[in-house]
């Protein structure tokens, strides 16, 4: 969606400094001890390494534990990759004396002093950017993937790969990887990715990098590990995902149409390539929604919140994915006239309506969250040096949005459509728009033509996103829209505000309490926050590496 991405400009930095080494002593138990050779460092060097403790110094700020859990393999032939999105994934180094240099693929570069102790590495420097660093790793292994070079005459031209066999070893391949699914390289520097909004692509290092023909930066990197006639055995990284890596095993296969057809016909060929870019958005959407919700509590139960905290940056981080693979939907599936014969034009229209109803949804929560936030309405993954607009301008752009694509959303059948956004959800986010905008006799008119009985009745909800934990493969629901928020956000809207506050009081939901103590000016009553806790803060790397970007006062 993380859509990416790009929000980890600093930790890409912060990962590159691990390449670019500059070694104070190797090996000994004494800091102090004589230096070693470029070679003798490259030696010990070789090899994947975890971080597992890190300080930041930024503007005068310290931040710890940014680089925790981020992996880098250095590899024997001056070539490094790392787990960090904004890294690049590839880079080169070089050693002269005991000073490792390294340059990522974006042209970062970075000096660090390193001391290594058996299975521990120490590191201390500095990044172009400023940044100052200090960062311990431990060895996970000696050995490094023996790889091989790609070119374009191996990968590109009148041929596809087909994915044989996949194994997902971190993070979650989400629904862009199956078994017959197919990536294509054009001569051209075009191509087909197995994610929607891989379209372009380069060569470096010998490794593959995909991206969005609109950006410069890394989706995801492709390196070779085998190669055995018409088959290849490639690792696959993701930069929209930070914690996606998968072993594919792909064959050579004959295009069924020619190489010249546009890389937009061939990504909506089938029905399964639409439905992959439909589900990543609401996929998003669920981090998003599980992120928020977790953030809101922490809030409403008064514990402090700072810019480094994991559930700001989860759901900026997914709120904008979910919004950029809904951009991308919307402009794509709008230019395309043959969708291989597996969608009609109506369908096609009605999932457009549905996600342009998801993406005003995130823009209310976010100008809910943060205030002024960046509205995008184009596909856009790493150029994040975008000017915010204003709350209320945010607030409009969804008000408009909602209001257009109501009537076109589908109307509840079964148990079903309650995981997707459908007219009765539609309606409860235009209720809460217009209550946002101060307009609540509309409000409670757009309440009051829902059926409640179809849901108090079956105390079922009006709305839920479906939850897939990557670790272990199980499927949750979280609630958005329920039976509750109809007789809430009545309350509400009919002006009753004491009754609707000790409802809320007496509710277990967990979507939508924060922005109706916002809406009733009730937030620092309840929860005792100060004035400018009021928005949340900003996450430190999007406004380290966005420099139009400027925190929200008091954090």
């Amino acid at each position: 969606m993380m859509m990416k991405k790009n929000f980890f400009c600093m930790m890409t930095m912060l990962l590159v400094a691990m390449m670019s080494v500059s070694v104070m002593s190797c090996g000994g138990d004494s800091d102090d001890g004589p230096g070693v050779s470029g070679q003798e460092l490259k030696n010990q060097a070789i090899g994947t390494w975890m971080c597992i403790q890190s300080t930041d110094e930024a503007q005068g700020n310290t931040y710890n534990g940014l680089m925790v859990g981020k992996q880098v393999t250095i590899y024997d032939n001056g070539t490094y990759t790392s787990t960090a999105s904004s890294f690049g994934y590839t880079g080169t180094y070089s050693i002269s004396g005991n000073t490792i240099t390294a340059k990522s693929n974006q042209g970062a570069t970075f000096v660090i002093s390193v001391s290594i102790r058996g299975n521990n590495m120490t590191w201390q420097g500095t990044a172009s950017n400023g940044v100052t660093f200090n960062y311990v790793f431990m060895k996970e292994s000696d050995d490094t993937p023996s790889t091989l070079n790609i070119t374009k005459e191996m990968i590109a031209g009148d041929f596809s790969w087909q994915l044989e066999e996949y194994t997902v070893q971190r993070g979650s391949g989400g629904s862009m990887l199956y078994k017959g699914a197919t990536v294509h390289f054009s001569t051209d520097g075009s191509c087909t990715g197995f994610h929607s909004m891989e379209n372009a692509y380069r060569i470096n290092n010998g490794r593959i990098e995909t991206y969005y023909q609109r950006t410069n930066e890394p989706m995801f990197v492709y390196t070779l590990l085998s190669q055995s006639g018409e088959t290849v055995r490639v690792q696959m990284d993701g930069t929209l995902d930070d914690d996606l890596q998968a072993i594919l095993t792909l064959k050579k296969v004959e295009d069924k149409t020619p190489e010249t057809q546009t890389t937009t016909d061939e990504s909506w060929s089938s029905k399964e390539a639409v439905q992959a870019v439909f589900s990543a958005c609401y996929q998003y959407l669920s981090e998003f929604e599980d992120a928020q919700q977790k953030l809101e509590k922490q809030r409403l139960s008064g514990n402090a919140i700072n810019s480094q905290n994991t559930n700001i940056k989860n759901a900026w981080e997914a709120a904008y994915q979910s919004i950029n693979v809904a951009n991308m939907f919307i402009e794509r599936s709008s230019n395309v006239q043959n969708f291989g014969g597996t969608l009609t034009s109506d369908e096609i229209k009605r999932m457009q309506s549905e996600l342009r109803a998801v993406r005003a949804f995130v823009y209310y929560n976010i100008a809910i969250l943060w205030g002024d936030v960046p509205l995008i309405e184009v596909p856009n993954i790493t150029d994040w040096a975008i000017p915010h607009h204003k709350q209320a301008e945010v607030f409009n752009f969804a008000y408009t949005e909602i209001s257009q694509v109501l009537t076109d959303l589908a109307d509840y059948n079964d148990v079903n459509d309650r995981l997707h956004m459908r007219k009765d959800a539609g309606t409860m986010l235009k209720a809460e728009l217009e209550m946002t905008l101060g307009n609540q006799t509309t409000a409670l008119s757009l309440i009051n033509k829902i059926d409640k009985q179809l849901y108090v009745d079956n105390k079922q909800s009006i709305w839920l996103v479906s939850k897939t934990d990557n670790a272990t493969g199980s499927v949750s629901t979280i609630p958005v829209y329920t039976a509750d928020h109809l007789s809430l956000y009545s309350l509400e809207a009919s002006g009753d505000k004491n009754q609707a506050l000790n409802s809320w009081k007496n509710t277990s939901v967990g979507y939508g309490y924060w922005a109706a103590l916002k809406r009733m000016q009730q937030a620092q009553t309840v929860t005792g926050c100060a004035d400018y806790e009021l928005l949340m803060p900003f996450p430190y790397n999007y406004i380290a590496t966005n420099p139009s970007a400027i925190q929200n006062p008091g954090y």
